[in-house]
């Protein structure tokens, strides 16, 4: 049930999630949930499916609303007491989630230049299958993802970014709240060793998928590997999103 509530990999509630942000509202209304899971152990194959949706959902999201959808798609606030349990959430206290993103910084520009740009394949690395109340410091059972490499493809070639620390929830896929805001979304970048040596736990390289359209925020499938070239260049400002919400 939960898999189907998603939207491509994000969930309706997104959008309601940017609103709150904007507005500086209250987090009260969010509320993220864990999803259903199939039962059995990852070897089974049913996670891949699952994780091959957040490269290009979180790809669309955060190319065109840059820093806001990070906040939106961050676990905090509300999110916090049901979603960890005591410890969880005292090891998040302990934490420092460095400034809250602005839409002035490089990533946001380099991103949203890359708005139009394909999702050609991804790289999943540290996929769990954590349990209800066990060390991780969850109060139910989740599929995390400590690391995923999103690669696409441009007219020149394939650029890459790293994500950091993801939790596949009730309304799709979240950042967890223990990973700082500055090291959650790598700024995409030319010439990626990382795709050059694909050490993945789970993954679709460039050369054997599909590349997909994301035109506008409207993530597609699955999907392809390199290029050549350092940083990508922002080429266009970035979206403007409204100020992520005080504290």
């Amino acid at each position: 049930m939960g898999a189907r509530r998603a939207v491509n990999g994000v969930g309706r509630p997104l959008a309601l999630a940017m609103l709150v942000a904007g507005c500086g509202g209250t987090e009260a209304a969010r509320g993220v949930g864990f999803a259903t899971l199939p039962e059995g152990s990852l070897a089974r194959g049913w996670a891949e499916p699952l994780v091959a949706q957040a490269a290009p959902a979180m790809f669309a999201a955060l190319s065109t609303r840059g820093a806001s959808a990070l906040v939106a798609l961050r676990l905090h606030g509300a999110d916090v007491p049901g979603f960890f349990t005591e410890a969880g959430q005292a090891r998040i206290a302990r934490g420092i989630p460095g400034l809250v993103p602005r839409a002035s910084e490089r990533r946001w520009q380099a991103l949203h230049a890359l708005a139009n740009t394909a999702v050609a394949g991804w790289c999943a690395r540290g996929v769990r299958l954590v349990e209800a109340n066990g060390p991780e410091g969850f109060r139910g059972r989740a599929l995390t993802v400590d690391r995923l490499l999103v690669v696409g493809v441009e007219p020149g070639g394939y650029w890459g970014m790293w994500l950091e620390g993801l939790v596949y929830t009730a309304e799709g896929w979240r950042f967890l709240p223990t990973v700082p805001y500055g090291e959650a979304v790598q700024a995409p970048r030319r010439d990626h060793a990382d795709v050059d040596l694909w050490d993945c736990d789970l993954g679709v390289r460039p050369s054997q998928g599909i590349p997909q359209n994301t035109p506008q925020g409207a993530p597609q499938g699955t999907p392809q590997n390199t290029h050549r070239g350092g940083p990508v260049s922002p080429g266009a400002p970035a979206v403007s999103p409204a100020p992520p919400p005080a504290g």
